[in-house]
């Protein structure tokens, strides 16, 4: 098995995907782990990230960058992309 094989693995065995091993989900990682396992044809654990996604987004359409900070809204266009790739 190759190293990008299992960090694949890591990444799509994840829950929530935070910026730091032990931190909480924020938008960037969770977006970009979503189109990485799509990208790796991990489709499941990649629809696990654009949920996420998706519930915590708010009622303007825009995210912040965590579930507990909904300013700034720049990770919002990182969503969208992860949302079109699904």
């Amino acid at each position: 098995m190759s190293w990008l094989d299992e960090t694949i693995d890591e990444l799509a065995a994840c829950d929530f995907w935070p910026y730091r091993p032990g931190g909480t989900a924020a938008t960037e990682p969770t977006a970009f782990a979503a189109l990485a396992l799509r990208a790796h044809g991990r489709r499941d654990a990649a629809e696990r990230a654009t949920h996420w996604l998706a519930e915590h987004q708010s009622a303007d359409g825009t995210l912040g960058i965590s579930a507990t900070e909904r300013d700034p809204h720049w990770p919002t266009s990182l969503a969208v992309l992860a949302w079109c790739a699904a």
